[in-house]
């Protein structure tokens, strides 16, 4: 078992549990593969920079890539990890532990089951200006391949070049 130590959040009552770095590095042995995409996901998705405050938001089902995301960031800067009961539908409302850590975190990564998305904790904390990161319904498998590891410099080219071509009000795409 990992050791949890409770760390109130700023402007609520609740307690939230922060995870001992040192103990969680003894019980969690993630794959290279698995981190790689983490990085990924926190170096160029997250765009996460040292210092910053991120937040690593999952639940029961998707506990095991909540903490692959946690364990990469937490080397890396400042993170947390929550670990909260799975929602029952996409927008459903975070708790109140959950919506507090939002607003105080400056990156926020979502593994969960269900998108929290379009919830008014994801919105308070993007309007305080959060980068959020939705993970919902990710696998394992899409940590170690596919995707995520497309050269996203080439693709920011190819982006580059298409949006100088188009001009004008309407736009006709036509494919075999």
């Amino acid at each position: 078992d990992v050791v949890l130590r409770p760390e109130v959040w700023e402007g609520t009552d609740a307690v939230c549990h922060r995870y001992d770095k040192k103990l969680f590095q003894e019980v969690t042995c993630m794959g290279k593969e698995i981190l790689e995409g983490c990085k990924i996901l926190l170096h160029t998705c997250g765009a996460v920079k040292e210092n910053e405050k991120v937040l690593v938001v999952t639940d029961e089902t998707s506990r095991q890539i909540g903490e692959a995301m946690y364990q990469c960031a937490v080397e890396y800067t400042d993170a947390t990890l929550i670990c909260t009961k799975d929602r029952t539908t996409h927008g459903e409302a975070p708790t109140d532990c959950v919506a507090a850590a939002m607003a105080q975190a400056d990156v926020i990564f979502s593994a969960t089951t269900f998108s929290l998305y379009n919830t008014d904790a994801r919105i308070k904390a993007c309007e305080k200006g959060a980068r959020f990161i939705n993970m919902a319904d990710y696998s394992l498998d899409m940590l170690k391949k596919g995707c995520l590891f497309t050269d996203w410099e080439e693709i920011r080219k190819l982006v580059d070049r298409t949006a100088k071509k188009i001009v004008g009000k309407e736009l006709r795409i036509t494919t075999p």
